[in-house]
């Protein structure tokens, strides 16, 4: 009988802790952390807008010829040898550009290649202006020089890197095109006949290489990015040729020719803003940590 007692009274010492564990309520598992916050991605169409700053350090080169010797001539050529036309002239046109660009990026994990465009005008000119005489060639010969950027394109490829997420690290180069115009004028009133020639050249097609960097902004302004890039331009060469008659010291009919041969090359520093178009780009890339 005892025996019997002890048992019933160990049954209910084991069931009445589980009953009463299951009617406590039930914990629910912590919630998951947030994901976290999207890549970047440049993969897309964008266009902007750039301006800054442009200046060349290119020179002009002179030289003229007669057909007298210079110790006889009085021509172009007798004048330059004799020190009153300069055999150079500089040619540093500096001033503003801004224009507007419009490009395409593809993105491969942190290797960016795209391809840009873009269109600026320039202000900035300069001027070289010699009046020169000596003892031999008395009454002064006015050499002029002039040279301004009208205006410029690139056609360009980018190939980029991003060391960080929004971070753009990049090469470019291609194609250069534009207006770039130079003159050339040599005045004497006292030559026989009067020096008063003018003339004009033009180059538009060279190319161009510089970098630079860009970043998008976050947040609500995420499809837009600010960027500063360097870029060298070179058009090439252009020439322009002043031609001139008159008879040398011995009454012999003389003809004459003074070339200019211009350099059109020059740097540009300029910031600009793009804002990215979301056809053409893909899903944001979820960050793994």
């Amino acid at each position: 009988m005892l025996r019997k007692v002890l048992l019933a009274s160990i049954a209910a010492a084991t069931i009445v802790p589980v009953a009463f564990a299951a009617d406590l309520p039930a914990h629910a598992p912590p919630p998951p952390p947030p994901p976290p916050p999207p890549l970047y991605s440049w993969t897309g169409v964008y266009a902007g807008v750039n301006a800054g700053g442009h200046w060349s350090n290119s020179t002009t080169d002179l030289g003229a010829t007669d057909s007298s010797t210079p110790d006889v001539g009085a021509g172009l050529g007798a004048a330059q040898a004799n020190g009153v036309i300069p055999f150079s002239a500089a040619a540093n046109a500096s001033g503003f550009i801004g224009g507007g660009q419009i490009g395409y990026n593809y993105q491969l994990n942190n290797l960016v290649l795209g391809v840009e465009a873009d269109f600026d005008g320039t202000t900035g000119r300069t001027s070289s202006d010699a009046l020169l005489s000596n003892a031999i060639f008395p009454l002064p010969t006015d050499t002029q020089t002039a040279q301004r950027l009208d205006w410029l394109g690139t056609l360009r490829g980018r190939f980029g890197w991003t060391p960080i997420d929004r971070l753009l690290i990049y090469a470019t180069g291609g194609l250069a095109f534009g207006q770039s115009t130079a003159s050339l004028s040599v005045i004497n009133t006292a030559g026989l006949p009067p020096i008063a020639s003018y003339v004009q050249a033009k180059r538009n097609t060279g190319w161009t290489v510089g970098g630079g960097l860009e970043y998008a902004l976050p947040d609500a302004w995420s499809n837009w990015s600010v960027k500063v890039e360097y870029l060298y331009y070179d058009l090439g060469y252009s020439n322009s040729t002043i031609y001139y008659s008159t008879t040398d010291i011995t009454g012999t009919p003389e003809f004459s020719s003074l070339n200019g041969r211009i350099r059109h090359n020059g740097n540009i520093v300029r910031a600009g803003l793009n804002y990215k178009f979301n056809f053409g780009s893909p899903a944001p890339v979820v960050a793994k940590y």
